[in-house]
C-alpha cells in the first residue's frame, strides 16, 4: 500500500518507529501537512498505487474518507458513543453513560465526560461541577465558527470509576495484533508488556461486535475486571508502545 502520514507534529512516540517499519518493507509513502482548520494538504502526495493507507490526525483519516481512499482511513459512525454503547452492552467501564449537550450537563458531582463521536474535540476526563461551568459558559462565549466544541456538542457524563491500569489493543478482522499499557493508577506508563486478561477479554470483545474490519480498543483493569474504556479509529490512534513494525506487517497483509 501507499501511506500518507501526517508530519508528526504532536511528537507521537511511535513516528520513528512506524517510518522504519514501512522503510524495512521497502513500502512507497510521503510525509505530509494539513492547512489548518481544512481538509486540503499544503502540497498533494504524488502516490502511486491502488491502495491508500494514512496515519495522522482525525482531520487526515476525514481527508482519505472523503477521496475514497481504500482501505484510507478506519472511520465510520460506529465509532460514535451512542452506538457502541448498545454493541457492547454488559462490557463497558461506562454503563451508567448518558448522552447529553454539553451546554445542559449540570451535575452536583463530580463526571467523566468525553465527546460521543469520534472527533477528538476533546479527551475524555474527570472534571468538578464549578470548573465544568466555567468550561461551559467560556464554551457558550465562542462564536467564531470554527469552533468544535458547543454547547450543543453531544458528551457522554459518567461517574467516575476506579481504574488499575489502561491498555489500548490494535485489532484486525477480530484478532488482537498487537498492544500498549498506558495508564497505570493516575500516572502514564507505557509498557508493551500487557495484562494478559485485558488482551483476552480485549479479543472477547471483538467477536462479540466490530466497528470495522480494523480499530483500536481500550481496555480498564477495575475491581470488577477488565472492561471497555473506548473504541477509536486505528488510522488516527497513538500507538504508545504498541509493536508497530508487528502492526504494519498485519496491515499490508490484510489491505495491502
Amino acid at each position: 500500500m501507499f501511506w500518507v502520514i501526517q508530519e508528526n507534529l504532536k511528537n507521537e512516540i511511535g513516528f520513528e518507529r512506524l517510518l522504519r517499519a514501512i522503510n524495512l518493507r521497502s513500502l512507497p509513502f510521503e510525509i505530509i501537512k494539513i492547512i489548518p482548520f481544512s481538509h486540503d494538504f499544503v502540497s498533494e502526495p504524488h502516490i502511486t498505487e491502488d491502495a491508500v493507507i494514512v496515519s495522522g490526525s482525525t482531520a487526515l483519516s476525514k481527508i482519505a474518507m472523503e477521496r475514497g481512499w481504500k482501505p484510507g482511513a478506519f472511520l465510520n459512525d460506529n465509532f460514535d458513543f451512542s452506538v457502541w454503547k448498545e454493541a457492547y452492552k454488559g462490557l463497558l467501564l461506562n454503563e451508567d453513560g448518558t448522552i447529553e449537550e454539553f451546554g445542559k450537563l449540570d451535575p452536583k458531582e463530580p463526571i467523566f465526560v468525553r465527546p460521543c463521536s469520534d472527533h477528538k474535540t476533546f479527551a475524555g476526563f474527570i472534571i468538578e461541577p464549578d470548573k465544568l461551568q466555567t468550561w461551559q459558559e467560556q464554551i457558550l462565549g465562542i462564536s467564531d465558527g470554527y469552533a468544535t466544541l458547543t454547547p450543543e456538542t453531544l458528551v457522554l457524563s459518567a461517574t467516575p470509576k476506579l481504574i488499575y491500569e489502561e491498555y489500548r489493543f490494535f485489532v484486525i478482522d477480530g484478532q488482537v495484533i498487537t498492544g500498549s499499557l498506558y495508564k497505570a493508577g493516575d500516572y502514564l506508563r507505557f509498557s508493551r508488556d500487557c495484562n494478559e486478561e485485558a488482551r483476552t477479554f480485549a479479543e472477547s470483545a471483538a467477536q462479540v461486535w466490530q466497528p470495522d474490519r480494523a480499530f483500536v480498543i481500550d481496555i480498564a483493569t477495575t475491581p470488577n475486571g477488565p472492561k471497555i474504556i473506548e473504541i477509536n479509529c486505528l488510522t488516527s490512534s497513538g500507538f504508545y508502545e504498541a509493536d508497530v513494525d508487528c502492526l504494519v506487517g498485519a496491515l499490508e497483509k490484510s489491505f495491502g
